[in-house]
């Protein structure tokens, strides 16, 4: 298993970065492209206990992977974390924290757990190319987060 994490400080107040991010919609905005993420089902609003379906289809994959979270953890404004209850890893937490810095301007810190499945053999693809994508998936994110709220 590994822990990844980025954070990115944003020129727009923490109310309207958090409804972004709790919006079930935004969620294939934020995610790699190549990835081919739709969301199939969400109860919303978000709340502790929701569950999200996402159908993915990685670009080169044949078959559609399918792929259930659920919210664990949800403060307003200030924190919401999510655990794959089913989909394609042995372990799967992100936890998404929000830091108000000012009227207008927040901090947003996104920590990943994940584990691949498949014993060695994952452990090895998790290392090498669990890695790259994840890292892929952070920088997306930020710009994505920037261009759609500015930097500090």
């Amino acid at each position: 298993m590994q822990t990844f994490s980025d954070t990115v400080e944003l020129a727009a107040p923490v109310e309207s970065v958090w409804d972004y991010y709790t919006n079930p919609s935004s969620l294939a905005e934020l995610t790699l492209p190549s990835m081919g993420m739709k969301v199939v089902k969400a109860d919303t609003p978000l709340r502790e206990g929701s569950r999200i379906r996402f159908a993915l289809r990685p670009r080169g994959f044949p078959l559609e992977i399918r792929w259930d979270a659920r919210v664990f953890v949800f403060k307003e404004f200030e924190e919401f974390a999510d655990r794959q209850v089913r989909g394609p890893f042995e372990h799967w937490v992100h936890h998404h924290r929000f830091e108000r810095l000012g009227p207008e301007s927040c901090r947003v810190t996104d920590t990943l757990e994940a584990g691949a499945p498949m014993g060695l053999v994952g452990r090895l693809a998790e290392s090498i190319l669990v890695a790259q994508k994840l890292d892929a998936l952070f920088d997306h994110r930020r710009a994505i987060l920037l261009s759609r709220f500015g930097s500090v």
